[in-house]
């Protein structure tokens, strides 16, 4: 089955990327779903995805990854920890707009438990807004993805109390 998932990453992604993005996603995003269309029964579930990359992360080929958005949510972009991410970004212009509209999102839904996108649904419809320039609502993940999970061992133990977490794939 690996073999399967590796093959769909590197036809959507190329070689390179789609073995970056395959941990990315085992690790974080799929997880993420999942939880989102199990919870989107019972109350409304939004998700958003972090794509903004600075100058500094295209020309390294890192692009955008987890937690790149916590300086623009909290609008801290001179801690001696991030700054190097935006030595090369001239004009700050995309990077305060983009905070901006995180912020705004975010500020929102703490103030009115709603997002102004689609939220997720039980069905396996999970959409997300993609903070980038511009941002866009769209899948999560790309519905050929997301479709290689469905009959993983991964999946099926990750909705069957007591099995076995340790993968035997």
């Amino acid at each position: 089955m690996l073999n399967i998932l590796r093959q769909g990453y590197r036809d959507v992604y190329g070689e390179q990327r789609g073995r970056v993005m395959l941990y990315t996603d085992l690790l974080f995003r799929i997880s993420s779903i999942w939880l989102a269309e199990a919870s989107a029964a019972g109350a409304p579930v939004w998700l958003y995805r972090f794509d903004y990359e600075t100058t500094i992360l295209k020309m390294n080929g890192l692009h955008a990854f987890h937690a790149t958005d916590l300086p623009y949510l909290f609008g801290n972009f001179s801690s001696v920890l991030v700054k190097p991410l935006f030595l090369l970004n001239r004009d700050m212009d995309e990077v305060l707009e983009t905070a901006r509209s995180l912020q705004e999102d975010v500020v929102k839904f703490a103030r009115t438990g709603k997002l102004s996108w689609e939220p997720c649904s039980s069905d396996g419809n999970i959409p997300a807004k993609c903070y980038a320039v511009p941002p866009t609502v769209e899948p999560c993940l790309p519905p050929q993805i997301l479709s290689l999970y469905e009959e993983t061992s991964y999946r099926k133990r990750s909705f069957t109390p007591g099995e076995n977490p340790v993968p035997t794939e």
